[in-house]
């Protein structure tokens, strides 16, 4: 990952522990969304949540799959324990439970979502192409480099993804109130007090592979789009929860300790996690359910099909027009590219779906062309042996994620997403796992009518604090003054040219600008909250480092980049695995090491106002004006991780008499520090049903 730019600071010994400064940064992190906290007098991290409360609270399940969008919606009443009858599935159309996952800007900066998108093509008031589909691809980093991906982020242009998620959630939302309103499904057990004064929770789907990084995201954005409280759940487990709800009451349904693989293939992505029953069938949609193995995801939804399909397209045009292409087809045609494109995969997505086997009959494609245009038609024919082709690269992938999640104990495989209504997929995992039994959504058990919107309203009753996983660690880059006891990996001194190819970090070891005799390192890990803290729900976790810093006469605000790893890191090991400071261009981050979200933006209060005197410089090219030592203050408590900045005022305890700053075990009061303060969020998604 290339970062930004960079600026030395320096830094003076104290104690006997490197003194350290933060790396200084004049570009943000563009792919990842910027926070900017709020000023605040010695916030109190909040103990009860946004929207609990005594009286009714209508609760709203988000399915944001890669390729479609479902929700459920149940309102919420004190004393009523929720049943299935109470969940109800929002309609996107007059004849869908669902919308196209799909987005687009037109030329005045309207925005369209859905079905919206597909009638503002009809309409001519979108040109065929601008659609901006499958951008989930982006926010997981293993599939962050694929050519999807790539063709997502040119559709982007200059607007963000988070641009794109903000915009997109405060649309659904507005449109799932709109229709829970108009269909009148709460008329029995409402009041009737207007519906958009309930306190609303969102419950927002995400994959179980997914990790903190890409979670963050998706909570920042919900934030963003006006939601007080949202909890990330699995994909996996609501479909589960869903699964399990209709199959309660029938005869020895589960046994403690049996397993079911969940294969949630949808459109985009396969997300496959597999869970022991670890109590009795009679709970339903609440059954216990222990995580066996590691969740893992591929390529292999169906839209990987259509790529295949796409590729072959484009291969056979070029073969019948060379040395034309695709493109000079379908300007014979008198289309754009992207029509052309639209017309063929939209009759290939009816082929796809009625594929049975290698022995069905051969189909064609036809591409029609426009009016007066030199070419009318173009057929292509489709042969099953060509579908196969299609289908089996795709199908041996899944083949592989479910034969690795597979064990002694497991009894069935389910298949919520879409393309687990393809009746090619469902006849080669039976022929492959006779025993296991898998399960698509046209069947009863699994259910046709979106299970992991309403699956997560069944399985998951209630918002209740919850703490971390001991997984999880969260840290800060800094700069460290350097030290070969504690830093091993970098060297001082020049090393020969066979010394370089051992130890390539050699050059992270830098003259300080303001005083070479001492030397630097950059980019070392300050722990926030260590990995193994107790994270108990409902207790309080703080951490802090006192950090040195000197404001230069422009700045305004400091950057700080939280990471996050479940690595076993160390304090003062390196974050980086390539180059020298992490906001320097070339710098990669080390493997298992992801930033956690975007940069916190922390604006300088007036520090002449606040006591600080001004630096006295002999060198006129030294443009530093204050130092100040701050620190961040990581707590989590429930639900919520509160970042605060606390910048330690002049002459308060934190400094000994004689001026120097020694913290030591001071317990900071408003009088001692400014604080910043930034509310985040859970990065770890609910698994547990309460």
């Amino acid at each position: 990952m290339a970062l930004g730019d960079t600026k030395t600071p320096r830094s003076d010994q104290q104690d006997s522990t490197p003194s350290h400064s933060t790396t200084r940064s004049t570009q943000t992190i563009s792919e990842l969304p910027t926070l900017t906290p709020a000023a605040t007098a010695m916030c109190s991290v909040p103990t009860e949540h946004p929207g609990r409360g005594d009286g009714p609270r209508l609760r709203i399940s988000l399915d944001y799959g890669t390729v479609k969008l479902a929700s459920a919606v149940l309102l919420v009443t004190p004393g009523h324990t929720p049943t299935r009858a109470d969940i109800h599935t929002v309609h996107f159309s007059t004849e869908d439970f669902w919308a196209p996952q799909q987005v687009a800007w037109g030329a005045e900066g309207n925005f369209y979502w859905g079905y919206e998108v597909t009638h503002a093509i009809d309409d001519k008031l979108l040109e065929p192409g601008t659609a901006i589909s499958l951008w989930k691809l982006l926010l997981y980093r293993n599939y962050a480099t694929l050519p999807i991906a790539d063709r997502v982020q040119k559709k982007l242009g200059k607007r963000t993804l988070d641009e794109l998620l903000t915009t997109h959630l405060r649309k659904i939302l507005a449109a799932v109130i709109a229709w829970t309103k108009s269909s009148h499904v709460l008329d029995d057990a409402y009041d009737g007090e207007d519906i958009e004064d309930l306190p609303m929770e969102l419950f927002l789907s995400v994959p179980q592979m997914w990790k903190p990084p890409a979670n963050i995201r998706m909570t920042t954005a919900a934030k963003r789009a006006g939601v007080a409280h949202v909890e990330l759940i699995p994909e996996p487990q609501c479909a589960l929860g869903y699964y399990m709800g209709n199959m309660a009451h029938r005869p020895k349904s589960f046994d403690i300790g049996d397993e079911t693989i969940v294969a949630d293939l949808g459109g985009g992505t396969g997300d496959f996690a597999s869970y022991a029953y670890a109590s009795a069938g009679s709970e339903g949609a609440k059954i216990r359910l222990r995580t066996v193995g590691t969740a893992e995801g591929d390529t292999c939804g169906s839209e990987f099909v259509n790529e295949n399909f796409r590729k072959y397209l484009r291969d056979e045009a070029a073969r019948q027009f060379r040395p034309g292409n695709f493109a000079q087809l379908c300007k014979e045609l008198g289309i754009t590219t992207a029509a052309g494109i639209s017309q063929a995969s939209e009759q290939f997505e009816g082929f796809k779906l009625r594929f049975t086997s290698p022995k069905a009959g051969p189909n064609h494609i036809f591409l029609n062309g426009a009016q007066g245009a030199k070419r009318s038609v173009w057929s292509l024919p489709l042969t099953s042996s060509k579908m196969v082709e299609f289908f089996e690269p795709v199908i041996e992938k899944i083949i592989g994620c479910i034969k690795r999640q597979r064990t002694e104990r497991t009894k069935a495989i389910i298949i919520p997403g879409g393309f687990g209504r393809s009746h090619y997929l469902l006849t080669r995992l039976n022929k492959e796992f006779p025993d296991l039994e898998p399960i698509g959504p046209k069947s009863d058990a699994m259910g046709a009518y979106q299970p992991i919107a309403c699956g997560a309203l069944w399985r998951y009753s209630d918002i209740q604090v919850r703490g971390l996983p001991s997984s999880c660690s969260f840290g800060v880059g800094r700069v460290e003054r350097y030290d070969p006891d504690i830093h091993p990996d970098a060297i001082g001194e020049r090393p020969s040219r066979a010394s370089r190819k051992a130890a390539p970090n050699w050059d992270i070891v830098v003259a300080d600008k303001f005083d070479p005799q001492e030397r630097n390192v950059y980019d070392r890990w300050a722990c926030l909250l260590p990995k193994g803290t107790v994270k108990k729900p409902g207790h309080s976790v703080t951490t802090e480092t006192w950090q040195q810093y000197y404001v230069y006469r422009d700045d305004e605000e400091i950057h700080q980049q939280i990471y996050y790893t479940e690595l076993d890191i160390e304090e003062h090991e390196p974050i980086l695995a390539k180059g020298r400071a992490a906001l320097l261009p070339g710098a990669e981050l080390r493997e298992g090491i992801e930033p956690w979200g975007g940069p916190l933006i922390f604006r300088l209060p007036d520090l002449e106002e606040m006591g600080f005197e001004r630096l006295e410089q002999e060198d006129e090219e030294d443009d530093r004006e204050y130092e100040i030592w701050y620190r961040l203050k990581m707590t989590c408590n429930g639900t919520n991780i509160n970042v605060s900045f606390q910048i330690a005022k002049p002459k308060s305890v934190l400094y000994n008499k004689r001026g120097d700053f020694k913290p030591s075990y001071v317990d900071p009061t408003e009088a001692d520090v400014h604080e910043i303060m930034a509310a985040t969020h859970n990065p770890v998604t609910r698994t547990a049903p309460s």
